[in-house]
């Protein structure tokens, strides 16, 4: 019998159960118990927390395997850690990493800062765990989608320049087809009745020379 989808069959050895790809939550946190915490509210919610405590561990964490989604945890009003938000942003392969900000209270211009920085949300204040997980959940299952992949412009509603120019090159290729199949029904209307006086002058020549025998 052949073996079920959910499992992999091995040599010399029984099926495997193939378990299915875990979210995981990139935790950058430089307060050891505050990262814990948000790491155990991860965890509940199914997710794999991964915990850094410095900028260089996540952007090293972040370029070995994107996670899912980053969790910057602000400590204190400076807003240091928020150059985490820029070296994620200016990386080919982590500028679209969705990015929530955890500040401890809600200091205006360090949520400013960090929407200013690209981040996708902004949490401030005392955290309640359903909230984190449902704003976690919301980035996870409909992650951003790159500007390069937008049709519209989310400003004017016009096509964006890439869609534009996308549009127009089909457009060219249609006419270019249409053109092409044009000619070549033009040529072939052209054609066949000259060749059909042709053959109907070779037919009368044959018979005017079997008449005259």
């Amino acid at each position: 019998m052949a073996p079920s989808p959910q499992t992999i069959a091995r040599a010399g050895s029984d099926p495997t159960p193939v378990t299915a790809r875990q979210e995981t939550v990139l935790i950058y946190a430089a307060d050891a118990d505050r990262a814990a915490n948000v790491a155990d509210i991860v965890r509940s919610a199914g997710w794999l927390p991964i915990i850094t405590n410095t900028v260089d561990d996540a952007v090293l964490s972040m370029d070995d395997a994107p996670p899912d989604v980053l969790v910057l945890a602000v400590a204190n009003s400076s807003g240091n850690e928020l150059e985490l938000l820029d070296r994620a942003r200016d990386g080919q392969d982590t500028e679209q990493i969705p990015i929530v900000c955890l500040l401890e209270r809600k200091h205006r211009h360090l949520v400013l800062d960090a929407f200013g920085r690209r981040a996708d949300d902004v949490i401030s204040g005392h955290l309640h765990p359903s909230e984190l997980i449902a704003r976690l959940r919301t980035r996870i299952e409909r992650p951003p989608v790159p500007r390069s992949r937008l049709l519209e412009d989310p400003v004017t509603g016009a096509l964006t320049s890439e869609a534009f120019e996308d549009q127009l090159r089909k457009e060219h290729e249609r006419v270019y087809r249409g053109a092409n199949q044009g000619r070549w029904r033009s040529s072939q209307s052209t054609s066949y009745p000259n060749l059909q006086r042709a053959t109907d002058r070779e037919h009368v020549t044959s018979c005017s020379h079997r008449s005259s025998d």
